[in-house]
């Protein structure tokens, strides 16, 4: 009888580009998010980044590694990095810069990718409060958009930076699951 399929992701969140928080330092909060039918093997745990400072070529680099050891029983709900972008000011206020949410490759081997970020535009009084006293709107959770991704259709939002992250991905007892995985 065969085990149940298992899947690791070797990775890290390489830095960050498209930075507009000028001279501010910023740092990167991301966890995994992964369907009903995925079983960690590990523990899974917030994924907080050092700070960094953008360069000349307006990039942060991090080089924060992150790990990952699933079983599962269903392709559905294959595991998603969900991100956040923060910004340290010259007095110590940290500040929500963006969002971010990127499914995790599916296919074995390494992936260079990428995630593209986004902040929410706030209404008049908001977008004056952020440009006067540099507070932006934000979200109390994100678990609606990731979880329900329509809800994100009602949002108005703004691009923000690119958070680069490589992963190495490892599949285990696939072959030999095919028919019962896609029997769910």
């Amino acid at each position: 009888m065969a085990s149940n399929p298992e899947v690791f992701f070797f990775g890290q969140i390489e830095g960050c580009s498209n930075i507009l928080v000028g001279g501010d330092g910023i740092f990167v909060e991301a966890e995994i998010e992964y369907g009903p039918k995925w079983t960690p093997i590990n523990k899974l745990e917030l994924i907080q980044t050092q700070g960094g400072y953008v360069d000349e070529d307006d990039y942060v680099c991090f080089a924060h590694p992150f790990h990952a050891h699933f079983t599962t029983s269903s392709y559905f709900g294959w595991p998603k990095l969900t991100t956040k972008i923060y910004k340290l000011d010259e007095t110590d206020t940290i500040d929500l810069v963006s969002y971010g949410t990127m499914n995790l490759p599916v296919t074995p081997g390494f992936h260079e990718c990428s995630c593209d970020t986004w902040s929410l535009h706030g209404n008049r009084k908001q977008e004056t409060f952020s440009y006067f006293l540099d507070s932006k709107p934000t979200m109390d959770k994100i678990t609606p958009v990731t979880k329900k991704p329509t809800f994100r259709e009602f949002l108005v939002t703004k691009p923000g930076p690119k958070i680069h992250v490589n992963v190495e991905v490892m599949l285990k007892n696939f072959k030999n699951n095919q028919y019962n995985l896609s029997k769910n």
